[in-house]
């Protein structure tokens, strides 16, 4: 192998290792925790591409002294009409591959590849800028949606669907098994009998049970408003009932000091969904959070803006959601984008033609940034 083509070949295996290297760097570092969401394929892809990039790098420079390719049947023949004198004076085989592979346009090129990577690796900040966030929209929330997130510990919803689900399991009647079949009201049930087997048969002896269910009612439901008869069952899809205190304390965890620990997200969407409003507001709520200064209803400076990323995908597509938080007295100076953990007791304002969740703060304090500053 010549010095041009070992050139090019060492210098495919540099690439080669120094790109599989930085997606190793960046998974075993902790740093992807900034870009991707612990599930999915996308961490194990940087992975499993930096591992195959490693060992195709390494494989190109196990075989470093190979021999070179051996002449096509074409270049054979070209050659050999060239000495029997059969050619017209010029060779007919193509250029070598070191005559197109090298020179300045191939350095450029790896310099390309190259210089980037090692920059971004070693410069790029793990997290965007107060400017970025702006530009995210982090002070133009729109607080009246009613959709629910996907994650969140905390939906009237799902008060509703487990209610229903308890009240669509009826206790079966009594002295008769859950598991027997369904009958019809005051039709006769044949069921195995508890006593001794009859002589001569290989089945039990049964006995006969009859059901006196009640038949289902077929009066109308009453109107909307009014006050249903005495004793009448419920209406369909009606027993529910409101969310309620009991509700908020299975669905969200509480600190030792009896604070309800939210993410913001979480409050961000209450402002949508009027019976958590209803028993969370004058609750004590904790939550950790980034902060920047309040820009939007704020003539008094009382107020700050706490804030998390909520990534679907990637860190590319990370949305801030944010309320804000009010003092007593002036808000306190905080460093920008600083981690900040936050207690205080909710309430919902009307502001813009909207409702707003505001934390009115008893306690703020810096701390440390969780393990993953993005929520998925």
């Amino acid at each position: 192998m010549n010095a041009k083509r070992l050139a090019t070949h060492l210098t495919s295996v540099v690439l080669l290792l120094l790109w599989g290297g930085v997606m190793l760097y960046f998974h075993l570092s902790g740093r992807m925790a900034a870009y991707l969401p612990q599930t999915g394929i996308f961490r194990p892809m940087a992975l499993y591409g930096g591992i195959a990039l490693i060992a195709l790098g390494i494989f190109n420079l196990a075989t470093i002294g190979s021999d070179e390719v051996s002449v096509t049947p074409q270049k054979k023949k070209d050659e050999h009409d060239h000495e029997e004198g059969g050619c017209c004076g010029h060779c007919h085989s193509t250029p070598d591959a070191e005559d197109t592979t090298t020179g300045p346009g191939r350095w450029v090129a790896m310099l390309i590849l190259a210089v980037p990577l090692l920059v971004a690796a070693v410069f790029s900040p793990d997290q965007f800028s107060p400017a970025a966030i702006i530009n995210k929209g982090v002070y133009n929330a729109k607080y009246d949606t009613t959709q629910a997130l996907p994650s969140s510990r905390l939906s009237s919803s799902k008060a509703a669907s487990a209610k229903a689900k308890t009240s669509q399991e009826p206790a079966a009647p009594a002295g008769i098994p859950a598991s027997a079949p369904a009958v019809a009201s005051g039709t006769v049930a044949t069921m195995p009998s508890a006593g001794p087997r009859v002589p001569g048969s290989a089945a039990p002896a049964t006995s006969s049970v009859v059901v006196t269910t009640p038949p289902p009612a077929t009066a109308t439901p009453p109107a909307p408003g009014s006050t249903p008869p005495a004793g009448a069952p419920p209406a369909a899809g009606k027993s529910y009932g409101n969310f309620t205190l009991d509700d908020l304390k299975a669905q969200v965890p509480m600190s030792k000091e009896g604070n309800f620990i939210l993410e913001v997200p979480e409050l961000y969407y209450t402002a949508g969904d009027k019976e958590v409003q209803g028993v969370l507001a004058g609750q004590s709520v904790e939550t950790t959070a980034q902060v920047l200064p309040e820009k939007v209803n704020n003539a008094e400076g009382k107020r700050l803006r706490v804030f998390r990323l909520l990534v679907q995908c990637c860190a590319s597509d990370a949305r801030p959601y944010s309320v804000p938080v009010e003092f007593v007295e002036k808000a306190p100076t905080l460093k920008e984008m600083s981690w900040i953990k936050v207690v205080g007791k909710m309430a919902y304002r009307t502001e813009g033609g909207q409702i707003v969740p505001v934390i009115e703060a008893t306690s703020v304090k810096e701390t440390t940034a969780p393990e993953n500053s993005m929520l998925y």
